[in-house]
C-alpha cells in the first residue's frame, strides 16, 4: 500500500499553555523565564524528532478532517491502536470504537456528562477502562488522544494534551487485544467532530502529545498543552515515553542512517526502533561506548564485520552529533 504523507506546520507555544504570563508589563522572575526556556527546548526537540515520522508513518490507518477522509487503510489488522479526536460537547455517547465484531470493541471511547471513558472491551461482562473529566471550555471544543496496547490494562489517555494518570479499572477478565480484522465505528452525525486520526499501533505518551498539539492547531482547539510529565520516563516500547536523550540521538540517526537503513532495508532497519530495540538488537550497550557497535561505526572505529566508518558515501558525523550519540548511550539506566 502506498505510504500517505500528511504535511503541516506546528505553531509556537502560547503563554497560556505553559502557564507562564507577563501581565501588566511586569517582568517575570528569572526562574520562571528559565523554566519557560527549558519547556520550549524540550518541546522543540520532541516535535522535530517525532512529528515528521508520525505524519508519514506506515502505521497511520485513517485520517479525517471536517468529514473529508484523506486516508483509509483497509482491511485493518492490528494488535494495538491509537486515536486522536478533536470534537465538541455535542458529540456524546459512543464517539469512537475499533471492533472485531459485535460486543468485541477492542478500543472504545465514550463521552457522557463531561466524562471521557477509554475502554478495552472483550465483551459486555469483561472490559477495562480509564476515565477522566473534561475541563470546561467556553468554546466547547476539546481534544482526546488515547493509546490501547495489546494488554487489556494498557490504556493511555490524554485530554487537551495532558496525561490522565487515573487508575485503569477492570470488570471481569478482559482478554488481550485480538488480531482480527477491525471495523472503525464513528458517530453518524459528525457536525461536532472536527478531526480524527487513527494509528494501528500504541503510540507513546510523547507521540500522543505531539499529535494532540498538531491536530489542535489544525482544528482550532485552544488550550491543548505540552505536558512535561511525558518526557524522560523511560524510552522503551509500547506506551512508555522516550527520553530527550534518545529523541536527540534518534534525530541524528534518522538524518544520517535511514538512507541505507530505512524500513525494509536488507541492511537492517533503524526506522521506528525504540531505545529498548536498539539495545536488544545489539546496536548499543548502555553506558558502554566501546561495546556499542553503532557508536563505534559512526565514529570510525571498526567493530565486527563490515565497514568501520559510517555513514557510507556521506560526510562523517560532526563532533556535536557524535557527542549526542555518546551522551544518550551513557545516560541509559
Amino acid at each position: 500500500m502506498r505510504r500517505y504523507k500528511i504535511v503541516g506546520v506546528l505553531g509556537a507555544i502560547s503563554c497560556a499553555i505553559l502557564t507562564f504570563q507577563n501581565c501588566g508589563g511586569e517582568l517575570a522572575p528569572l526562574s520562571s523565564a528559565v523554566e519557560l526556556q527549558n519547556l520550549y527546548d524540550s518541546q522543540s526537540i520532541i516535535d522535530s524528532s517525532l512529528l515528521p515520522n508520525l505524519l508519514s508513518a506506515d502505521s497511520i490507518s485513517y485520517w479525517e478532517k471536517n468529514s473529508v477522509i484523506s486516508f483509509e487503510k483497509t482491511p485493518l489488522f492490528a494488535e494495538a491502536s491509537s486515536v486522536i479526536l478533536a470534537l465538541d460537547s455535542t458529540q456524546t455517547g459512543n464517539i469512537y470504537s475499533l471492533n472485531s465484531g459485535t460486543n468485541l470493541e477492542d478500543a472504545q471511547i465514550t463521552f457522557n456528562n463531561g466524562v471521557v471513558r477509554a475502554s478495552h472491551v472483550t465483551d459486555l461482562s469483561n472490559y477495562s477502562y480509564l476515565e477522566a473529566s473534561v475541563p470546561v471550555n467556553p468554546a466547547g471544543k476539546f481534544l482526546i488522544a488515547a493509546a490501547f496496547g495489546n494488554g487489556a490494562k494498557e490504556i493511555t489517555l490524554l485530554i487537551n494534551g495532558l496525561n490522565q494518570q487515573a487508575t485503569v479499572n477492570t470488570v471481569g477478565t478482559p482478554l488481550a487485544y485480538s488480531y482480527l480484522s477491525k471495523n472503525r465505528v464513528l458517530p453518524t452525525n459528525k457536525q461536532g467532530l472536527f478531526e480524527l486520526a487513527i494509528y494501528d499501533k500504541a503510540l507513546s505518551g510523547s507521540e500522543l502529545n505531539v499529535l494532540s498539539r498538531y491536530i489542535a492547531k489544525s482544528a482550532q482547539v485552544s488550550s491543548v498543552a505540552f505536558d512535561p510529565s511525558l518526557v524522560d520516563t523511560g524510552g522503551g516500547s509500547g506506551v512508555a515515553s522516550p527520553t530527550l536523550g534518545f529523541l536527540a540521538a534518534k534525530s541524528v540517526i534518522d538524518r544520517n542512517c535511514l538512507e541505507c537503513h530505512g524500513s525494509g532495508s536488507p541492511n537492517g532497519t533503524f526506522a521506528d526502533l525504540s531505545q529498548d530495540q536498539f539495545i536488544r538488537k545489539g546496536l548499543i550497550s548502555p553506558k558502554n561506548l566501546a561495546g556499542s557497535k553503532m557508536y563505534s561505526r559512526l565514529t570510525g572505529v571498526s567493530v565486527g564485520p563490515g565497514p568501520g566508518n559510517m555513514p557510507l558515501g556521506k560526510a562523517a558525523l560532526s563532533d556535536p552529533d557524535k557527542t549526542v550519540i555518546a551522551t544518550w548511550i551513557n545516560s541509559i539506566q
